[in-house]
């Protein structure tokens, strides 16, 4: 599945693991128009420019993100959770949204990224 042109803002502390979701994505067509390592610089991000999907890790660091999903949810921007923390960590608000344990990363990333985006912007959806 291709992601051409698709703007993805990476959220990971991580940044071995940050580059590697970046060149994966990249690979895939899509425009990685920046990563983020803390939810304080993931905001900013956000404010700044024009992102089409989010790929969101749930611990950056001593933070949880889910201030940053909500703004997403709030601003109806697609994100899919890439985190290694058990599923029953995510907020009830957030369990429909994608997620991709990373330890399956290579096999669910773009994928599961192309899947949501498409389910955004199809028609049934407008």
């Amino acid at each position: 599945m291709g992601m051409n042109g698709l703007r993805v803002l990476v959220v990971e502390d991580s940044e071995f693991l940050a580059e590697l979701i970046e060149d994966m994505l990249s690979d895939a067509g899509a425009v990685v128009v920046g990563a983020a390592s803390s939810v304080a610089l993931a905001l900013s991000e956000l404010r700044s420019q024009s992102i089409d999907l989010v790929c969101l890790d749930i611990m950056l660091g001593s933070e949880l993100s889910f201030t940053i999903a909500d703004t997403l949810s709030a601003q109806r921007i697609p994100f899919v959770f890439v985190t290694a923390c058990d599923p029953k960590i995510v907020p009830e608000r957030h369990r429909q949204q994608p997620l991709i344990d990373k330890m399956d990363l290579a096999a669910q990333l773009v994928a599961t990224c192309s899947a949501v985006q498409a389910a955004t912007t199809s028609p049934a959806q407008s």
